[in-house]
């Protein structure tokens, strides 16, 4: 074998085992959470040097979920800016949707209103972005449609996001314009395995922000001590993206963060399909540990259990994303927490 064709085994297998890390956690194949066929979701992790598997296009205007990933200095990755009518192909839960985006690669269709009164800025993994559903039936959108004709709620979910991510783009790219509130529903990928030569999520930001020599991240910044602990570690043993300890970090470091401008921060937690259709205990991510953080005074939370138990038939189509009915009623749930909050209605009053 000379060495030529080991470069590229091995990059071949660097490549297999970044794909293996799963939307919705670390599941191999052939484990609870698979595709049917024994295949695996699209990619949840994008190595530094951006390379992912990417399936042909089906058409000129249509690719897999791997196709719409770029890119991003920030976030590792997000999604591709100025799609139009572009007709995503997931095979391994048999969903196909159509996606267009913005010129930051938030997902919307058509402009902005002229005039805006009322700013929600949603961030999060694959169930905010609304992986297999069209446009206008992801609950941002539907959000947006129940507050006015006034009201616009940026979808700046990305598939493979951890809590992590969904905060670090809200820092980002959320602050100008800077939103009346702040929505954060993701966790699904934060206890996933970290690819074999990347580093957990905390460590990779802080590595990624030193080598750019970027100004300082003030969420970074809060997080501090969680990364100095991370980096002390010892062993090789296989470390989650977000561990637990780092995502309780990130919940605290994010109330801090938002709150010290003034924006206040509404987390969404979001049932899995085992759940609400066989009772399990929940699961997916460290609901434990969100569900705690929600019992905390003045943390904000919506959980939409209830609402996806009272749904019928079911609202899902795999082991955590929903159909059209599943978003709109989780769309209908936020919007009636939203107008019992008072900061809400001292920001907006017209919106309610």
């Amino acid at each position: 074998m000379n060495r030529t064709f080991r470069n590229v085994v091995a990059l071949a297998a660097g490549v297999a085992v970044a794909a293996l890390v799963l939307e919705g956690g670390s599941r191999l194949l052939g484990r609870p959470g698979a595709a049917p066929g024994g295949g695996v979701p699209p990619i949840a992790f994008v190595p530094a040097d951006g390379s992912v598997v990417k399936a042909p296009p089906a058409a000129a205007n249509s690719g897999d979920l791997h196709t719409i990933h770029t890119i991003d200095q920030w976030t590792w990755w997000r999604v591709k800016p100025g799609l139009v009518d572009y007709r995503v192909l997931s095979e391994w839960n048999q969903r196909s949707f159509t996606l267009h985006t913005d010129a930051q690669g938030f997902r919307r269709k058509g402009s902005e209103p002229a005039e805006v009164s009322l700013r929600i800025f949603a961030a999060g993994d694959s169930t905010t972005f609304g992986v297999g559903v069209d446009d206008g039936d992801t609950w941002p959108a539907r959000l947006e449609g129940l507050l006015g004709t006034d009201a616009v709620v940026t979808n700046s979910g990305v598939p493979g996001f951890t809590t992590f991510q969904a905060v670090r783009m809200a820092e980002k790219h959320g602050a100008e314009p800077a939103p009346q509130v702040a929505v954060i529903c993701a966790g699904f990928n934060d206890p996933g395995a970290t690819p074999q030569g990347e580093l957990p999520d905390l460590e990779r930001a802080a590595k990624s922000d030193a080598d750019a020599a970027r100004p300082a991240s003030a969420f970074l910044g809060l997080l501090s001590d969680a990364i100095a602990g991370a980096q002390a570690m010892q062993g090789d043993e296989v470390r989650p993206r977000l561990s637990r300890d780092d995502y309780r970090e990130t919940l605290a470091a994010a109330e801090t963060y938002f709150a010290e401008r003034r924006i206040p921060l509404v987390w969404i937690r979001w049932p899995t399909q085992r759940e609400v259709e066989r009772g399990q205990a929940p699961s997916g991510g460290y609901p434990d540990l969100l569900l705690e953080h929600c019992g905390q005074p003045g943390v904000r939370c919506v959980d939409l259990m209830p609402v996806f138990q009272s749904l019928a038939p079911s609202p899902y189509y795999d082991f955590v994303h929903v159909r059209a009915a599943g978003n709109a009623a989780a769309a209908e749930t936020i919007a009636g927490y939203l107008r019992s909050m008072p900061e809400f209605l001292a920001l907006v009053p017209a919106s309610t």
